[in-house]
């Protein structure tokens, strides 16, 4: 994806790891190295998709196989999009949620083959084509970062929320942390059912990561992309701060309050048992 530093980084301490394990379990470390699609891969991939996206019987999946099938079948925007990603296929997987996501295709990826041919001549130097390329992918992720999380639907709280949790969180803390109202409430049934279907339609993107113990989250770029973003202009940091402190006091809180309620109850179940001993060591009366 373009930070081969940190992704060297990983990947060095999966071997690390690995190595220290021998030791004790029978596990082989297996590199596969993944090469740049050919424009010719990028629409097989995208046929790929499609044909993956049909077998749900539900609409919403064949809408989406239909966006994927016009896209593999529309050359000129099959190769500007292979061309913007470079044909990196974690990007293009990225590119592709995020258009699916974002129902909207940005404006960058609109651009003609000839467009792309100007912006990115083929006499250019290494570097500065890899500079250039770089700035046009900045720009085309800023659109879907828009796109993703600017709409006014649960869809885009999801989003926004776990954007703001890289430990990624589970159904109950995302709905402490868009649900406002007192702790010891009983929790409005009707809307964890909403969270719950949104989740469960996020869950077939690649852009999601299902991490321990049921707790959802997003790939890694995703951040990276967000973080980038956000960070672009003063305001938008201040706003990105106080939204995430907003956010974290919220689930403190409730995590303050479930404690609460455990010593409550711990200490009602030990009133419980000793008042059981009490009555049992009564003396009995003799008559």
């Amino acid at each position: 994806m373009g930070r081969r530093a940190e992704g060297q980084d990983f990947f060095n301490l999966i071997k690390e790891t690995l190595d220290q394990a021998k030791s004790t379990l029978s596990i082989d470390l297996l590199e596969l190295n993944l090469e740049t699609f050919s424009l010719e891969d990028t629409k097989i991939y995208f046929e790929y998709l499609a044909d993956g996206w049909e077998k749900p019987a539900v609409a919403a999946s064949k809408t989406t196989a239909n966006t994927f099938r016009r896209l593999a079948r529309d050359d000129n925007r099959l190769e500007v999009l292979w061309r913007y990603t470079g044909g990196q296929p974690v990007r293009l997987a990225l590119y592709a949620d995020l258009i699916v996501e974002g129902q909207t295709i940005p404006t960058r990826l609109q651009d003609t083959p000839d467009e792309v041919q100007k912006k990115l001549p083929d006499n250019l130097a290494e570097g500065e084509r890899t500079q250039k390329l770089a700035a046009i992918q900045t720009s085309i992720e800023a659109e879907f970062i828009h796109l993703l999380f600017s709409r006014t639907n649960l869809r885009a709280e999801i989003l926004k929320t776990l954007v703001r949790a890289p430990r990624g969180l589970n159904t109950q803390q995302l709905y402490i942390a868009l649900q406002p109202g007192l702790f010891g409430q009983t929790m409005d049934a009707e809307f964890e059912r909403e969270i719950e279907q949104e989740l469960g339609t996020l869950r077939q993107l690649s852009i999601v990561k299902v991490r321990p113990e049921e707790r959802l989250g997003l790939q890694d770029e995703i951040y990276h992309i967000y973080a980038q973003i956000m960070t672009g202009s003063k305001q938008n940091r201040a706003d990105e701060i106080n939204a995430r402190q907003k956010m974290a006091q919220r689930l403190e809180n409730w995590a303050d309050y479930q404690l609460k309620q455990f010593k409550i109850e711990r200490q009602r179940l030990i009133d419980e048992d000793e008042s059981k001993l009490a009555f049992a060591s009564r003396p009995t009366r003799t008559w």
